[in-house]
């Protein structure tokens, strides 16, 4: 059950805020295989004034477009899946939200299944399903 968190800057339309959830979802499904009712996300939208980042660390050029995706997610993937996400989510932002890809972040955070928990139990203690 991965979570998944998308942080931009307000001004985008609600149709562009969801197709950029669904473009993520689709990703989670066609990489890491999925389940399409599987999609848990918080998407949370910020005044330019609590949204800071230097528009070129690293020589990268970044904008206002800029949008952060944050998928926490159980270990156990192959870097090969990994780099098809980072590399699918990345793609379908940009289509969806009219940004550059220098403009997209995505971070992966692996947790353990001890680390986690759904209805007050912790994911490596529920039954196998």
């Amino acid at each position: 059950m991965p979570l998944v968190r998308i942080e931009l800057i307000k001004g985008r339309s609600e149709a562009q805020v969801a197709s950029i959830a669904h473009a993520v979802q689709q990703a989670l499904v066609e990489c890491l295989g999925v389940p399409k009712r599987d999609r848990f996300q918080v998407i949370a939208e910020h005044d330019s004034t609590r949204f800071i980042y230097d528009k070129s660390y690293l020589e990268v050029k970044r904008s206002d477009g800029i949008v952060f995706v944050q998928v926490f997610l159980s270990k156990g993937r192959t870097l090969e899946q990994k780099r098809g996400l980072v590399k699918d989510i990345t793609a379908a932002v940009v289509k969806n939200a009219g940004t550059t890809a220098d403009s997209v972040t995505v971070s992966l955070v692996e947790t353990a299944k001890h680390s986690k928990g759904k209805g007050g139990v912790l994911f490596s203690e529920m039954p196998a399903r």
